[in-house]
């Protein structure tokens, strides 16, 4: 009970001045007792956000803010942060939670923009190697984006090395080292060879008598 009540007057007597310095006895009683004194922290909070940035301005002319963040940070920054987390409302929130879903669109946009980029200057090299070339301004009627005309050349491309790679290959029947003939050019030999052995069998009978 007299923790709790020095701690209500405490948070009754804080001004611009002495704000850091119940900060950091924040910080250094949650060490030593594990009380974070959380009733002085709110105090110091709305002390130190209730005129936005020109009252921060004044409590750093006033308490040196900027050197003590330099010197102890330790003693400062942990409670600084808790103050800040418990300020803020849902709505401050739900914003946080906006801005970072935009940012994080923003960045896959990015991302595959740049995806499409390397796979175009892949496409570009490739036709280079190969002799052709799609990426000059002097190719494109308007000499703005030659997207379009890399995408036609490529295409060019494939259907140039995949007709010379077709005609390099003849289709060969399974049997044998001979083309492939049509059903209809290829003589019957299965009735010659049948009528054939007849006529031996006959003969053989014939000679027998």
């Amino acid at each position: 009970r007299f923790s709790l009540m020095c701690e209500v007057a405490a948070s009754r007597l804080l001004d611009q001045y002495n704000v850091v310095e119940a900060l950091m006895m924040c910080t250094l009683q949650e060490k030593l007792t594990g009380n974070g004194l959380p009733r002085l922290r709110k105090a110091a909070m709305d002390i130190l956000l209730r005129h936005g940035s020109h009252n921060v301005s004044q409590i750093e002319r006033a308490t040196s803010l900027t050197k003590v963040l330099k010197d102890d940070s330790a003693q400062l920054l942990p409670t600084l942060l808790k103050g800040m987390l418990e300020t803020l409302t849902k709505k401050d929130m739900a914003s946080m939670d906006v801005l970072e879903k935009r940012t994080t669109n923003e960045f896959l946009r990015i991302d595959k923009r740049e995806h499409k980029e390397r796979e175009r200057e892949r496409k570009r090299r490739r036709m280079e190697r190969r002799g052709y070339v799609g990426s000059s301004q002097q190719d494109s009627p308007r000499g703005g984006n030659n997207s379009d005309l890399d995408d036609r050349l490529y295409q060019k491309f494939k259907r140039d090395v995949l007709g010379k790679s077709s005609m390099n290959i003849e289709p060969m029947h399974p049997r044998s080292n001979s083309s492939i003939v049509p059903h209809e050019d290829v003589p019957s030999t299965t009735t010659y060879t049948r009528s054939s052995s007849k006529r031996q069998r006959r003969n053989s009978r014939r000679n027998a008598k």
